[in-house]
């Protein structure tokens, strides 16, 4: 994104220099730059024509004035319009670069003209070539200075969306399950079907009694089974569960551009290889939040930490456990790194959008009922660099961590991988101090003064 034009305010008589104020209008336009006078670029609007004047030079980045000979046009108070502009830019503070024609001064024009100049330096012009000529290089000028290119330097804005990647082609088949069989032989299990079960857990059960465990990345809808797996492969578990002789492919692209209907089935389908990609690592999905949170291990069943690197090596606690005090054994409440997520397809890519979240069991798995305080304690006393801490740790972990790092059997789910979080650039660049000045002081003072029950890491 280019930053914006400078907006420069020229000031001046009107009828006694037309030819000046044409000059000067030129000048700032080759410049590139946006000139604003009340005879070529002001627009029709609803208020009186001094408001009109103030406010266009309290919007404006630069102010010109040029002094030619008359006073021009006074206010009741005996104030010119033209030095009322003048007043408004050095009230504001605006960059304001001054042209002194050669001219007969009227008396008032020559008051002001002292006033002006013990204010500013200006430059002596004979005519309005030579000022054309003057705008130009003093700008210019300025321009190149330091201070404005700081000014007009931009700044790299991160987004939460991350780029997704994934296989070209597409499987799908009919579903081939005895539907009230699964259900008979559930009975007795750890998990028995009831006749009004969701078709997924029939399937989930199906699998299970075939002898098949932790395969989740497909999707069905009427009656049929959709996934990325290549279904056409005998050792595929999936096609335990399908009619074979249905068996049919098709480019990715081509199905999801088909209407709304298929766009939804292919979301769905990424967020099924999202869970099984990310159950891997032990983040699991929590239905009824709606939630990808980090679980806890048998290791350090009390406390969870994963090294990881940003912009140097760091350990991120992911869980903690905080335990009744007057029951030390018994668990009050699990605190869980989490994020929700939502797939988004707009650009011709598709992204996933991350969502830094917290979450809080009472075991270590299911919802805490009591914690929305905590959350709202937590999220309160966040700031932009946690939040965006928290988002790169997941990054992270959807990148680049694989089992391996802390089960003894490494598994590498890669029919979903990431590129890098969308970014744009942004004008002007914005001083973070501008809006925490205190952060620092002020999070560090939350941290000694926290209540005791919600432990809080906020680790690099």
């Amino acid at each position: 994104m280019l930053p914006p034009k400078p907006v420069i305010f020229i000031s001046s008589t009107i009828e006694d220099l037309p030819s000046e104020r044409k000059a000067s209008f030129v000048a700032v336009t080759k410049l590139k730059c946006v000139p604003r006078m009340s005879e070529y670029t002001f627009e029709a609007v609803s208020k009186g024509s001094i408001t009109a004047c103030i406010d266009e030079v309290k919007s404006s980045d630069f102010y010109i004035l040029i002094l030619g000979g008359r006073y021009g046009w006074e206010l009741p108070n005996g104030i010119s319009i033209t030095e009322f502009e003048f007043d408004t830019a050095f009230k504001e503070k605006k960059p304001t670069f001054v042209f002194n024609m050669e001219y007969d001064k009227e008396l008032k024009q020559a008051i002001f003209e002292k006033k002006v100049g013990s204010l500013f330096f200006y430059k002596v012009v004979k005519d309005a070539q030579q000022l054309e000529s003057e705008i130009i290089k003093a700008l210019n000028k300025y321009f190149e200075d330091e201070q404005y290119q700081k000014k007009l330097q931009t700044e790299e804005l991160y987004t939460d969306l991350l780029e997704v990647n994934f296989p070209e082609k597409l499987f799908h088949a009919s579903l081939d399950i005895d539907r009230a069989e699964v259900i008979r032989k559930s009975k007795g299990t750890e998990r028995p079907l009831t006749k009004k079960a969701e078709t997924r857990h029939v399937i989930y059960a199906a699998l299970k009694q075939n002898g098949v465990y932790a395969i989740n990345d497909f999707n069905y809808s009427e009656q049929k089974l959709y996934t990325f797996q290549n279904l056409h492969d005998e050792k595929n578990p999936l096609r335990t569960i399908v009619d074979i002789g249905t068996i049919e492919q098709d480019n990715a692209a081509d199905f999801y551009s088909t209407n709304n209907d298929y766009l939804n089935i292919f979301k769905s389908l990424l967020h099924q290889c999202l869970v099984r990609k990310l159950l891997s690592v032990g983040v699991k999905w929590q239905y009824e939040t709606k939630l990808f949170y980090f679980t806890p291990v048998e290791e350090t069943p009390n406390k969870r930490e994963i090294s990881w690197h940003s912009k140097k090596d760091a350990t991120r606690t992911v869980f903690e456990a905080t335990y009744k005090s007057n029951k030390p054994t018994e668990m009050l409440h699990g605190k869980h790194l989490a994020f929700r997520e939502r797939f988004f397809f707009f650009e011709d890519k598709w992204y996933l959008g991350i969502f830094p979240e917290w979450f809080f069991s009472f075991d270590g798995a299911r919802k805490n009922f009591y914690s929305a305080k905590q959350i709202v304690y937590l999220k309160k006393k966040e700031r932009n660099s946690q939040v965006f801490n928290h988002l790169k740790f997941i990054v992270y972990i959807l990148k680049y961590y694989s089992q391996g790092d802390l089960f003894k059997q490494i598994y590498q789910y890669d029919i979903l991988k990431f590129g890098n979080l969308k970014k744009f650039s942004s004008y002007p660049s914005i001083d973070d101090n501008l809006w925490h000045p205190k952060e620092e002081k002020e999070f560090g003072a939350l941290l000694l003064d926290r209540e005791p029950s919600i432990p809080l890491s906020f680790e690099s």
